[in-house]
């Protein structure tokens, strides 16, 4: 009696069937949720990279005629030594309008001299295609060294522009 029951010969033993298998819809749904949060991030990091090389560019041309100016204050130069780098700012306060060949721009920079780093601001003229420094601004230690004239720069037109 201690044996199992068997069944009849010729017929297949039975086993009970396996628990039904989980349709897995959660894990779908966060696959799903995920991959369009990942698609979101990738299209934001697109424009933005967009819009940084956008800036970066039109910048460019106006930035390399700041840099000359600023080397070629004397002034500056014995306020804060001389100048080892004048590197481009794109998030401090740069700015470029263009209305065909003319324009205005706002260019910041991060300054490295002797006597230390310093942030900084040149303000350009294009005419007739060609960038021209008008002033400069540097902050040296909390004071506001200047040069040249200051300009305002429109708020919107209709020309190509990127202001902050």
């Amino acid at each position: 009696m201690n044996q199992p029951m068997q069944p009849p010969p010729g017929q297949p033993m039975y086993y009970p069937p396996p628990p039904p298998k989980k349709s897995g819809v959660l894990k779908w749904v966060l696959i799903g949720c995920g991959g369009v949060t990942l698609l979101g991030l990738l299209a934001c990091g697109g424009c933005f990279a967009v819009g940084y090389i956008a800036i970066d560019k039109m910048s460019e041309e106006p930035g390399r005629a700041g840099e000359t100016y600023l080397r070629a204050q004397s002034d500056l130069e014995s306020e804060i030594g001389k100048i080892s780098e004048a590197k481009r700012d794109i998030w401090g306060g740069t700015s470029v309008h263009l209305t065909g060949n003319d324009g205005v721009a706002r260019i910041a920079y991060k300054i490295t001299a002797a006597k230390g780093t310093f942030s900084g601001t040149v303000y350009l003229e294009r005419k007739s295609g060609v960038w021209v420094a008008v002033g400069a601004t540097v902050n040296v230690n909390g004071k506001l060294w200047k040069v040249g004239t200051e300009l305002t720069m429109p708020k919107s037109s209709s020309g190509g522009s990127w202001d902050d």
